[in-house]
């Protein structure tokens, strides 16, 4: 990974790319091989494999517990070392395959190299759209990095995250009084949306976490859309993007069917672009892990 590459990824000209993220990609080992034509079908079957196995958990409202239970693994082994590198969710996995630019397996060099790029890109985006918002909001933000990583770099804003399990909000507020960091945790759940919550036109994000909702993201998005957040940032898998007629996408597009991830979002924000409810400032497929794309970002604003 090059400045010159991470931009491509983008669809912008290096010179476009801060000082904070070329430093980034200096500083860490971003070198990876791209697999050939035999490993890659090697991992194209092993994927359609697991998917076509019935072993992979389904997701809705029914994980709630699973969840509270993952969070509060995370939780605990902070309180026991106060480091922030066990707060990384414990289904990142290192040493794996990923995909990158939609259409390459490649193998990372690093083995933190999946938890690398997630930085590099959040970098890029938080400076990009938040960095003259003084109020910021995650929704499912679970064991809070990305409100770490805000808190770094924006110290003077206030930051939420919502999440809709109690260890979640209780490692936020445990950042909050160990590191002074300027968060705040709240009880939100977005299958059934608070509308007594406020935005007060901050930036809202969310990464990894819309997945979850599968085909029931509309409450979600209504909320948002009333809520007129300055801008609004997905980072998530983006089920429309994938081509049924590539087999590259193909086992992507099984993947989320599968895993009942969400669907039809991106459908509906174009809809609504369309009748001049929202407007899509930029939408890019950069980087994934092993199944699909999970780093895709879409970011758009209300208008109304």
């Amino acid at each position: 990974m090059t400045p010159e590459l991470f931009a491509k990824l983008l669809g912008i000209k290096t010179k476009d790319l801060s000082k904070s993220c070329i430093d980034f990609i200096g500083k860490k080992d971003f070198r990876f091989n791209i697999a050939n034509d035999s490993k890659r079908e090697n991992l194209i079957l092993k994927a359609l494999k697991i998917v076509d196995s019935g072993e992979l958990s389904i997701s809705g409202k029914h994980k709630k517990d699973v969840w509270e239970k993952g969070w509060k693994e995370n939780l605990d082994e902070f309180h026991e070392s106060e480091n922030l590198s066990d707060l990384i969710p414990k289904f990142v996995r290192n040493n794996q395959p990923v995909r990158l630019g939609g259409k390459d397996y490649i193998y990372p060099r690093s083995k933190n190299f999946e938890t690398n790029f997630v930085t590099l890109l959040r970098i890029y985006l938080f400076e990009k759209y938040f960095f003259n918002i003084s109020e910021l909001h995650e929704f499912g933000c679970g064991t809070g990095l990305n409100l770490v990583a805000l808190a770094k770099m924006f110290p003077e804003s206030q930051l939420n995250g919502y999440d809709w399990v109690q260890s979640s909000v209780d490692i936020l507020n445990s950042l909050r009084e160990k590191y002074g960091y300027n968060i705040r945790g709240h009880l939100f759940d977005m299958f059934k949306p608070d509308s007594k919550i406020k935005i007060n036109e901050g930036g809202v994000f969310t990464i990894g976490a819309m997945e979850q909702l599968g085909s029931n993201y509309n409450t979600f998005l209504k909320f948002l859309i009333t809520q007129k957040p300055s801008i609004v940032i997905n980072v998530e898998t983006i089920y429309e993007l994938y081509n049924s007629d590539i087999l590259f996408d193909y086992v992507s597009i099984r993947y989320l069917e599968a895993r009942n991830w969400l669907q039809g979002y991106y459908k509906d924000l174009l809809d609504l672009e369309k009748n001049k409810i929202i407007k899509i400032h930029d939408v890019k497929r950069p980087f994934g892990s092993f199944f699909h794309d999970g780093y895709t970002f879409i970011v758009w604003e209300p208008l109304i």
